[in-house]
């Protein structure tokens, strides 16, 4: 990976950082705290997400014996090898602060076997479920997931047709609101979810469907 994606998520990192410490704990620097930070941040993320997902299905889809099940396969895996140990490391420190009786109101509510089994299945989206316990910003992981898999879903469809149960699962994913922010929610979530569909109906109006 090049330095300076390296460095461009180094410093989207640490605007996400620096954004949600001011909103939680104010810091003084401004009343009240400012949103654009670290939703410039997450907008950032999506954003270099998109550019390299995009050069790895074009190395996968060149490879003729390369499948969608070997693409769905490597996502999986390198986004679970980080987000499941994080997931349980978050479930010891909220137990422990709830144990104590240190816990947020917010993360005792959604601290549930419920909310875990969600997470744990990626669900953690906006009228799905919540994120687990203390861990809200989980909700971006689900939602870049999904998209992971939809947009390579797609991709291998273009390329070696869309079966019927590709299309099932194409048809069900873009139904399912839950798994996408909805137009009345606000965020870069939202933003990009109206730009998308704004482009959809550009697309139909200028061009026959396939």
């Amino acid at each position: 990976m090049s330095p300076v994606i390296d460095l461009i998520r180094f410093a989207a990192a640490m605007m996400v950082c620096l954004g949600h410490a001011e909103s939680m704990y104010g810091g003084g620097l401004t009343s009240p705290p400012p949103q654009w930070m670290q939703q410039a941040g997450v907008n950032v993320f999506f954003l270099i997400s998109g550019y390299l997902i995009s050069q790895t299905l074009n190395r996968r889809l060149d490879d003729p014996t390369s499948t969608f099940r070997d693409y769905a396969i490597d996502r999986w895996s390198r986004i679970y090898s980080a987000f499941l140990p994080a997931l349980l490391l978050v479930a010891m420190i909220d137990w422990h602060a709830i144990d104590l009786g240190r816990a947020h109101s917010e993360t005792v509510e959604r601290f549930t076997l419920r909310t875990f089994a969600a997470n744990l299945f990626m669900l953690q989206a906006p009228d799905t479920s919540l994120p687990f316990g203390s861990a809200a910003p989980f909700w971006t992981v689900a939602i870049e997931f999904w998209i992971y898999m939809f947009v390579g879903l797609v991709a291998f469809s273009l390329r070696d047709g869309f079966t019927p149960w590709r299309i099932s699962a194409i048809a069900l994913w873009r139904h399912h609101s839950g798994l996408v922010p909805n137009r009345k929610q606000h965020g870069p979530g939202a933003m990009a979810t109206r730009r998308l569909d704004r482009a959809s109906r550009g697309s139909r109006t200028e061009s026959p469907p396939f």
